[in-house]
């Protein structure tokens, strides 16, 4: 299902999107979409191909997350990105070939969250709610560690509240996650280096690695039952998440939906 006619504009100087995708609702017309139209490069289809030999539940789950990226980013950066493979930075960090749009994806359970921006690197993480078997001095060190960033990014933020319920260590999870990947330091690095992990004596935060872009790291509202955050250099006053289509006509209209880029 190709987009016709002239593309439209979304609003100009918008600097990133954030797109929550329901994997169970939008499974059939992502399906379809990418049957008309490809998008998926050879080495997706070859670890979807993988994961299906072990896990078929889980393989169908990431292969529509990963058809609904393409889809976001092609809104960005055009056709040319169908089927292209991504380049993975050390750490982990996948980007496109030719750099731009910087894009970052979560998914958990039933559900994937995407971010897309124009301005710089840019990390996301989702968590759904849940019951954490979790130790005190665990909880603890997840969330002063998230406590620290933070403070550290942006001392104007309110700290982060000194609980230890699943809330607030989800929360901060998410928060720990998106800076893992806008720095492309990967998680393990980022709790090794806040203490979380690596042995009790590991006290002592080199902020060096987390200066690039001058990161901030914001809480986003994706609705009840999740837990989200982003880091990224910049970002507007109000985040506004759009909720992925799941009807055919609806991703019509999504696909012929362009951004304009800072040159425009």
């Amino acid at each position: 299902m190709s987009a016709q006619g002239e593309a439209m504009l979304l609003p100009d100087k918008v600097e990133c999107e954030f797109i929550f995708v329901d994997l169970l609702r939008a499974s059939s017309v992502l399906e379809a979409e990418e049957r008309a139209t490809p998008r998926l490069s050879s080495i997706e289809q070859d670890r979807f191909a993988s994961r299906a030999a072990t896990d078929m539940r889980a393989a169908e789950t990431w292969r529509t997350s990963r058809i609904a990226l393409r889809i976001a980013l092609e809104r960005w950066a055009g056709s040319d990105v169908r089927q292209s493979a991504f380049e993975i930075e050390h750490g982990g960090r996948p980007q496109l070939t030719q750099g731009w749009p910087h894009f970052s994806m979560s998914h958990t359970g039933d559900v994937a969250f995407i971010a897309i921006s124009n301005h710089s690197v840019i990390g996301v993480d989702i968590e759904k709610s849940r019951t954490l078997n979790m130790s005190e001095a665990r909880r603890m060190k997840l969330i002063s560690a998230a406590a620290k960033l933070i403070s550290y990014r942006d001392p104007i933020q309110p700290p982060h509240q000194e609980k230890l319920d699943d809330h607030s260590v989800l929360q901060a999870w998410v928060q720990l996650e998106a800076v893992a990947k806008a720095t492309g330091l990967g998680i393990g690095r980022v709790l090794t280096d806040l203490g979380v992990s690596g042995g009790a004596g590991n006290n002592e935060f080199h902020a060096e690695p987390y200066m690039d872009d001058r990161l901030c790291v914001k809480d986003i509202d994706v609705g009840p039952g999740y837990f989200a955050a982003t880091a990224t250099a910049a970002l507007p006053e109000t985040l506004h998440v759009t909720h992925f289509p799941s009807t055919q006509s609806n991703l019509a209209i999504f696909c012929q939906e362009r951004f304009l880029s800072d040159e425009a």
